[in-house]
């Protein structure tokens, strides 16, 4: 934990051991600082006032990107994080959304992965840019697939995480023409693969809990407001 460094660190004198535990304590405020950053999206989006941005993303940069912030994290576990995308057409959406959603894929891969490797690849088919996240984690259990999307779900057991960053991913996706699935077998692996329209831009309406809006123009910024308490006590409880 974020604390345990901490102590160690202020009785550590050897300077590679110090610089080890900079390193852990500062993987643990990225962790942290994303995790808030999903407190702040998931009250915008289930209150229904996202309004994706228009702007043009080089979606390569943004997957090779979201590859690299992931890759200290994959080494500290023993993973191997390979990334394979090849150049790709520019999308019109929201960066900070999209980047989002990436990161919250992969993460969740490398989190539940406890030995082997996790594959990030990407390719332009039929208009569409198409990736996929392949694991050789534990896999999710069959009675718990149908839920894997739904807010606050786990899998029975397992208390790590808030249970929205799947939730987050799919609205952001979809609020940008796309689509996300999962296939996953016990014991093997698991597959995310989702797919973002070359041409498109985001649905021109905000993302809340009655589906999306219309007859909102493009270019906005994200407006963030106060999700329900007991939304905010089940995230914060489980960080």
């Amino acid at each position: 934990s974020m604390m345990l460094c901490i102590n160690m660190l202020e009785g550590e004198e050897c300077p590679e051991k110090r610089r080890e535990l900079l390193a852990m304590l500062n993987r643990g405020a990225a962790r942290l600082n994303r995790a808030v950053g999903d407190i702040l999206a998931f009250s915008a989006l289930d209150a229904g006032t996202v309004l994706f941005r228009n702007e043009a993303v080089d979606f390569r940069r943004l997957l090779l990107s979201a590859a690299e912030e992931e890759r200290p994290a994959a080494i500290e576990k023993g993973l191997s994080l390979e990334a394979s995308v090849p150049p790709l057409p520019k999308i019109r959406g929201d960066r900070d959304w999209l980047r989002r959603a990436v990161l919250n894929l992969l993460g969740n891969a490398v989190k539940y992965t406890r030995r082997g490797s996790v594959k990030l690849s990407a390719k332009k088919a039929k208009g569409y840019i198409k990736v996929s996240i392949i694991d050789t984690g534990e896999g999710i259990p069959a009675s718990f697939m149908p839920h894997v999307f739904e807010k606050f779900a786990k899998p029975a057991g397992q208390s790590e995480g808030s249970g929205v960053g799947m939730w987050l991913a799919k609205r952001a996706i979809e609020g940008h023409g796309g689509s996300v699935s999962v296939d996953s077998t016990r014991g093997t692996g698991t597959k995310v693969s989702f797919s973002l329209p070359v041409g498109g831009k985001p649905l021109p309406g905000g993302i809340g809990p009655s589906g999306f809006q219309q007859q909102i123009s493009s270019n906005i910024p994200v407006i963030y407001s106060n999700a329900p308490d007991l939304a905010w006590r089940h995230i914060i409880h489980n960080l």
